[in-house]
């Protein structure tokens, strides 16, 4: 059979509490069962990080270069984070908010950055982007983007006609 015991921590401070459960029984020999238990209280804890297999991609003019960001909850408690990109010159898509993650789990988040039509070959544009929990703004994660416009060279080919 399970047994669930809630305790109000809301007087407690952070440390480790010890103490015994005694459950009753119609044992007739002995009708108390002891447990030791131990509650453990930890401060809570914000944290995140990001991280990007390539932060420096490039594409052709009139393109969209997509990113996947990925970012990981490393607090001990749920949380949000807002999104926000740093100065930039080209178009970039991206969420402004990330919903609630676990302490641990890491979701992905796709950046789209658009090459602008008349970019010449080598332009490029770089962008922060900067993510802080919902539950501490003071905690932070950010990486650079850095996003280049190739323009593909082509050869043409002629017949050689004689004359």
């Amino acid at each position: 059979q399970t047994i669930d015991v809630t305790f109000d921590t809301m007087t407690y401070t952070v440390g480790t509490y010890t103490g015994t459960l005694r459950v009753k029984t119609e044992d007739p020999i002995d009708d108390n069962i002891d447990v030791p238990v131990t509650m453990h209280i930890e401060a809570i804890q914000y944290g995140v990080e990001m991280v990007v297999e390539n932060d420096n991609l490039s594409g052709e003019p009139g393109s969209v270069v997509t990113y996947t960001v990925w970012m990981t909850n490393t607090g001990n408690v749920a949380d949000g984070y807002n999104i926000a990109a740093g100065s930039h010159n080209w178009d970039i898509g991206m969420p402004e908010s990330m919903d609630p993650m676990a302490p641990g789990d890491s979701h992905a988040m796709e950046v789209a950055i658009t090459i602008p039509t008349d970019a010449g070959d080598g332009d490029s544009d770089s962008v922060t982007i900067t993510v802080s929990s919902q539950g501490d703004p003071a905690e932070t994660a950010a990486i650079t983007l850095t996003t280049e416009a190739i323009i593909e060279a082509y050869l043409i080919y002629l017949p050689l006609v004689s004359r």
